[in-house]
């Protein structure tokens, strides 16, 4: 488990120093996000996909929000600032996981998880875990609003190809 914890920071660390990079590329080539994203019903359009499981609608509205003022700039300042808490809290679970396992001669392990007793990480772990969650569904709302635009911005429909769901959101 703490490889596996290591090998996930280091991860994280990467779609940090991407996400940096993404900002200097957007910087030097003058990025504006395209004409469709301020013409769409944004809030139709996301209700419209968390009617169809494509979103989670909490998601999405944090997304929106995000763009409001710095568009796609504040998307990834959000979406690298998530980054940097899923990183320092992997490395508290690391960290703990480390403590538990020296103060537990093996097999004792399971039984202080179990009883709740000093150096459980049940709580890192939730947490960790509900951050994941929370990140999960941020980055794909943040996808999908960008693909939607995309398509639009290129007349390629919709993944709403419901026309039910679509007049809908007109």
């Amino acid at each position: 488990m703490e490889a596996a914890l290591a090998q996930s920071e280091a991860h994280i660390l990467n779609a940090i120093e991407r996400c940096n990079l993404l900002k200097v590329q957007m910087d030097d080539e003058g990025y504006v996000d395209l004409p469709p994203y301020r013409s769409m019903d944004m809030l139709g359009l996301g209700r419209a996909m968390a009617r169809q499981r494509m979103v989670q609608e909490d998601a999405w509205m944090d997304v929106l929000e995000w763009r409001r003022h710095d568009g796609f700039y504040g998307v990834l300042k959000n979406i690298r600032g998530a980054l940097v808490d899923l990183a320092a809290r992997t490395r508290q679970l690391h960290a703990g996981m480390i403590k538990l396992a020296a103060m537990n001669p093996l097999g004792k392990i399971e039984e202080t998880l179990e009883n709740n007793r000093e150096g459980n990480i049940k709580r890192e772990f939730a947490e960790l875990y509900s951050t994941w969650n929370w990140f999960c569904a941020r980055f794909s709302a943040s996808s999908l609003l960008s693909t939607e635009v995309w398509y639009a911005f290129n007349n390629n429909g919709s993944l709403l190809n419901d026309p039910a769901a679509l007049a809908k959101i007109a």
